[in-house]
């Protein structure tokens, strides 16, 4: 396994890890769950044992199996090159469209409990704005028209105040460094620390962002000011500290499996009554046919949870609540072989979209992180979506590659003076 994976694995499995000792030694779980009482010993060195295992497993060797793989038929021969410039504008003007929407409408602000009228939010079901820049982050990284599209990747993110946009552009800029082989601890290092150093200001400002949109004020004086004055009156330490609880809380999804082990009969009720969507009815394909059959539209189990828990309002809403892969395990334990098949059929669908296209390696790392940001946590919509954008960028490269060329059809012999080449 390449450093840049392994590094990331690492930082995934320590915080599992870490939340475990917590929840054992605190005797009780993450925040978003104190109502739900802390399990048996026994049951969280089981659920921690799962979750570590499930992320070697599927990371490590299932991942390195299915990527190496071969394909029976020959990969196509469309250069990048060659497509960068269309591919590069239509993905740019999707993202000027989508930020357009994300300053005008709330519903997409992290944390917003209200659904969209507008017109352009089919921009952002369709077009799937954020999986579709980390595609093309990897195939075009190279491409001139990757830094217009990184800043406005940047920029709607902060407007929606989510902040987990540095983990893509660290993790795709670090393989890329690997890739190259220019990679080096030293420099790595060193940049953790910055980053490590400027999170809790990093934070501070995502939660102005939010409560501005959320509570349609906007960013005024007052903010500001209170902005300001929380920065001059927060401790470093004590801001590193909570930054890594924070850390902790967030690269760990411990706590979701327990929540659902614990509260898992009335979550089965749910699922069983209609009211929380099966894993295998996440995503736009089966959002598709719901609306076309006419089926009343219900929760997927991400949002159903903290319902439950009543740590969030009823209705459409953003939250993080992350099941994980093994959370479906211990609800529908009889279900395992089915669910494991669907889940590989998944994974495998992006890797073998990209080894279609003839992706170069970074684009396989992009798939790798999705994994882990999104199979590995139990998002199965936010990953089909993902595999949405490679069929998206796998359009768009077909289309570019057989755009003529602005000097086709022109013929240069009789155009320019036959004359001897300089020796410049």
């Amino acid at each position: 396994m390449k450093n840049h994976r392994a590094l990331l694995l690492g930082v995934y499995v320590t915080a599992n890890v870490v939340a475990a000792a917590m929840f054992w030694s605190l005797r009780e779980l993450d925040p978003d769950y104190a109502s739900i009482p802390v399990p048996s010993g026994g049951v969280i060195l089981a659920a921690t044992f799962g979750v570590v295992l499930s992320y070697f497993l599927m990371m490590g060797p299932i991942f390195g199996i299915l990527e190496t793989r071969r394909l029976p038929e020959p990969q196509p021969s469309v250069k990048p090159s060659r497509t960068h410039e269309g591919v590069g504008w239509v993905i740019l003007v999707v993202q000027v469209v989508f930020l357009l929407f994300v300053l005008t409408d709330t519903s997409y602000i992290a944390g917003a409990a209200s659904s969209s009228s507008s017109p352009l939010k089919w921009v952002a079901v369709l077009m799937v704005p954020d999986t579709l820049f980390l595609v093309y982050y990897g195939f075009y990284r190279e491409s001139p028209l990757f830094y217009p599209n990184l800043s406005l990747f940047i920029a709607s993110n902060v407007v929606r105040g989510w902040s987990s946009f540095w983990l893509v552009i660290i993790f795709m800029e670090t393989a890329r460094l690997v890739r190259q082989n220019r990679f080096r601890w030293r420099i790595a290092i060193i940049g953790m620390g910055v980053v490590v150093a400027l999170t809790p200001f990093l934070q501070l400002a995502k939660w102005l962002v939010r409560v501005a949109a959320i509570g349609n004020t906007g960013i005024d004086v007052g903010l500001i000011a209170a902005f300001r004055d929380t920065l001059l009156s927060t401790d470093l330490g004590e801001a590193v500290q909570a930054t890594a609880l924070w850390g902790v809380s967030r690269f760990q999804h411990l706590s979701s499996v327990l929540g659902a082990i614990q509260d898992r009969v009335p979550i089965l009720a749910a699922l069983h009554g209609g009211s929380a969507q099966y894993f295998f009815e996440e995503g736009l394909p089966q959002f598709t046919v719901d609306r076309v059959l006419g089926i009343r539209g219900i929760p997927d189990l991400h949002s159903f949870v903290p319902q439950l828990m009543g740590q969030a309002p009823a209705g459409d809403f953003v939250n993080v609540f992350q099941l994980g892969l093994t959370g479906w395990l211990w609800l529908l334990p009889l279900w395992a072989p089915i669910y494991l098949i669907y889940v590989l059929a998944l994974g495998y669908a992006g890797i073998w979209l990209v080894k279609k296209m003839g992706g170069p390696e970074l684009a396989m790392d992009a798939v790798w992180l999705a994994w882990i940001l999104y199979l590995m946590n139990g998002w199965f919509g936010a990953y089909i979506s993902l595999l949405q954008a490679l069929v998206i960028v796998a359009v768009l490269r077909t289309l570019a590659a057989r755009r003529p060329s602005m000097s086709a059809g022109l013929n240069t012999k009789a155009i320019l003076p036959n004359r001897r080449p300089s020796l410049q």
